[in-house]
C-alpha cells in the first residue's frame, strides 16, 4: 500500500483533492491473476518477463519480444554522464551534500577527471548522488509547509 500512497502526491499536493483515484492494475482480479502465475513461468525459456512478452508478442518488435534480458538504460546514462561531466562536477562538489561533508569530494574529483573505462558503471553512483543532491536543493528552496 505504500506504493499506492506514494502515487497520490503530485506537485506536493494530494492528487485525491484533484479528483477520484483509480488503480485498475491494482484491482483484485488483476492482482489475483498475476499471483496465480507460478514463479518459474516468469523466466520460461530463459526469457525475463516471459509471460508479458508472450502476451504482447504480436504488439512488440521481435527484438523485444524474443530477448532474454530486461532492457536497460546504462548506455544512454553513460552518454549523458560523458556529455555532462563539467556540470556534474560543479553540481556535486558545489552542492549541499559536499557542504555537509557527506561526499568524498577528492574521490569524486578523481573519478570525474579520468576517462571512463569500457564496462565501468561507477558513473551510475554519481548520477544517483546527483538525484539526491537535486532533491536536497529542492527541499532547501521549498517554502515551509505547515
Amino acid at each position: 500500500m505504500a506504493l499506492i500512497r506514494a502515487q497520490n502526491l503530485y506537485d506536493l499536493q494530494e492528487r485525491t483533492q484533484i479528483g477520484p483515484m483509480r488503480y485498475p492494475l491494482l484491482s483484485q482480479p488483476v492482482m489475483e491473476a498475476c499471483l496465480r502465475v507460478p514463479t518459474w513461468l516468469w523466466i520460461e525459456g530463459g526469457r525475463n518477463r516471459a509471460i508479458a512478452r508472450e502476451a504482447f508478442a504480436d504488439r512488440l518488435p521481435p527484438l523485444v519480444a524474443h530477448r532474454k534480458t530486461k532492457g536497460e538504460f546504462t548506455g544512454f546514462c553513460g552518454e549523458i554522464y560523458e556529455a555532462r561531466k563539467p556540470f556534474l562536477r560543479d553540481f556535486l562538489l558545489g552542492g549541499l551534500l559536499a557542504q555537509q561533508g557527506l561526499l568524498n569530494c577528492p574521490a569524486i574529483e578523481t573519478y570525474l577527471s579520468r576517462a571512463t573505462p569500457a564496462r565501468d558503471i561507477g558513473f551510475c553512483e554519481l548520477l544517483d548522488l546527483t538525484g539526491v543532491e537535486n532533491w536536497c536543493r529542492q527541499w532547501a528552496d521549498a517554502p515551509c509547509h505547515s
